[in-house]
């Protein structure tokens, strides 16, 4: 079982849940490093990140996609749901194993 991504508006409502980017967040959070947002994702644990800190993540992610390539499609696939959490003034809650 992996993590589970869910994502709630300003007043921490699920707006909704995907399972399936799940295994996209694992491939990038493998790539992403050891600095930066990304770096304290943990597997077992839970991770939030509010609007302010996704602006960050975005930044983090178009790194990891330019540094490996092979991951463009779930950067894309990851970016475009944290854009529509923004958008909200939303949360990322990121549900470890």
């Amino acid at each position: 079982m992996g993590r589970d991504l869910h994502f709630e508006d300003i007043n921490h409502r699920r707006v909704f849940t995907d399972t399936n980017l799940s295994v996209a967040l694992d491939r990038v959070l493998e790539k992403a490093g050891t600095e930066g947002l990304l770096s304290g994702v943990e597997k077992y644990a839970d991770t939030m990140f509010n609007p302010f800190q996704l602006s960050h993540v975005q930044a983090e992610l178009e790194l990891v996609s330019r540094r490996h390539p092979e991951l463009e499609e779930d950067v894309r696939a990851l970016s475009e749901v944290f854009e529509k959490v923004v958008r909200i003034r939303g949360y990322v809650w990121i549900v470890g194993d």
